[in-house]
Formats: structure tokens, C-alpha cells, sequence
């Protein structure tokens, strides 16, 4: 079990939000990718003030969240920021306010539904990012690419679903495998650019520990960061 005693984790992220602050970025969220850490990791930083969360399992976030003491008036914010399979969908509301990967139209369908049943008990919304897959890379987990999203954008645009239950709040990507920064650089741009097309008022998520002082210069809103505060993953 990792018990992080030492600040590390802390203070990485307060230097993260002193480039942000110092350099006049804006952004929505900072979400901390704590997947494969136990939860004193989440609890370490939900207690220094960070409420924003990933996981990309639905069975391993679910048994961890379980065990962090979140008080009444500060929300922990989960993010689910794997590729969205049709065949957990059903599940993923029921721990997870945010969805970064929907990739196809049949699992966000599925995806509705069970938003709707949690909103109906709950009173809650889900909020999901249509996941786009700008580098044609085959092996990419996750995301549609280009060609799909404006066939239906232009052709079935009800198909991004908006309802009391679920909300469509932006898009989200990722560079290379390689980690070619200037590849990189060049996607986060496009993204930022269909974003403005598209959806201009939508967040863009993208940046992760590599990249994510480029995604900032590129206008990001949303920065999924995981090793460069948590350190490496536990398996």
C-alpha cells in the first residue's frame, strides 16, 4: 500500500498552478490522474484543497473513492478519462461526473441512459467531452476521428446529446504516442481550432504530464496530469 507521507505530490502541484498563475493562463479544471495510486493519494490532496480526480477504471475507481472522507460542502469531482466502452457506460455515472472519452455515438447513447437514471435519483448531472483521434494513429485507445465527429455534427447533430442528465461540454485529445512535442503542438492546435469552429464557448482538454505546457499555449482549458505530481504509477 503507498502511503505518500512526504509533500511531493503537494508541492508539484502548487508549482504546476504557479506556471499557470504566473504565465496568465486561464483554465477550468486541473485534473489530477491518480490511477493506479491508492486512495491516500487522493485523500492526501483532497485535504490540501484539489477536488478534481481521473481514473480510467470504472471497478478500481470505484473501490477506492469509496474510502476518501470528502466533506459536505467540497465535492470530490471524479473524471472518468479513459476511452468510454459501450459496455460500462451504464456504470460510469454512477461514480464519475465528468467523461472525457466518448469516442462513438453508441456508447454515449448508453451513456445518456444511465446519466438520466442518476439524475432522476440524484438531481445530478454528467458532463462528457467528445474524444477526437487527430493523430490517425490506429492504436490510439479511444476517439473518433475527424471525418466521423463532422459526418455527425453535420448530419445528426441530435446525436450529441444535451438533455437534463447529460451535457456535452467540449472536446478532448491526445499527441502522439511518440511524444513528438511539435506533432504534438500541431494537434492540440487543430483541436483548438474545431473547438472555435464547432463549439466556441467548449472546453478543450488536453495536456498531460509531457506536454502540458504546450497544450496551455495552445489554449487548453482542461490539463489531465498525472506522474508529474504523483509520481510513478504503482503498477
Amino acid at each position: 500500500m503507498d502511503h505518500p507521507l512526504d509533500n511531493f505530490p503537494i508541492k508539484a502541484l502548487e508549482e504546476i498552478f504557479y506556471y499557470i498563475e504566473s504565465h496568465q493562463y486561464k483554465i477550468n479544471k486541473l485534473v489530477v490522474v491518480t490511477k493506479t495510486h491508492s486512495y491516500h493519494l487522493i485523500q492526501l490532496l483532497y485535504d490540501y484543497g484539489h477536488r478534481d480526480f481521473g481514473e480510467n477504471r470504472y471497478q478500481e475507481a470505484k473501490e477506492k473513492l469509496i474510502h476518501v472522507k470528502v466533506k459536505p460542502d467540497f465535492p470530490l469531482i471524479a473524471h472518468h478519462i479513459g476511452p468510454l466502452q459501450s459496455g460500462n457506460a451504464r456504470h460510469i455515472p454512477e461514480i464519475f461526473e465528468w467523461v472525457h472519452g466518448v469516442g462513438s455515438i453508441h456508447a454515449l447513447a448508453k451513456l445518456a441512459k444511465a446519466a438520466k437514471k442518476k439524475f432522476e435519483l440524484t438531481k445530478k448531472k454528467t458532463y462528457y467531452l467528445i474524444q477526437l483521434n487527430l493523430t490517425r494513429e490506429e492504436t490510439k485507445l479511444g476517439g473518433m476521428f475527424l471525418e466521423e465527429f463532422e459526418e455527425i455534427i453535420n448530419t445528426k447533430p441530435e446525436s450529441l446529446i444535451q438533455d437534463e442528465g447529460l451535457e456535452w461540454k467540449g472536446f478532448m485529445t491526445m499527441g502522439p504516442s511518440n511524444g513528438d512535442l511539435e506533432v504534438t503542438k500541431k494537434v492540440f492546435r487543430q483541436l483548438r481550432m474545431l473547438r472555435d469552429k464547432y463549439f466556441p464557448l467548449g472546453d478543450l482538454s488536453m495536456g498531460m504530464s509531457g506536454d502540458w505546457k504546450i497544450a496551455l499555449e495552445e489554449g487548453s482549458t482542461i490539463l489531465r496530469i498525472g506522474t508529474a505530481i504523483t509520481g510513478n504509477r504503482k503498477y
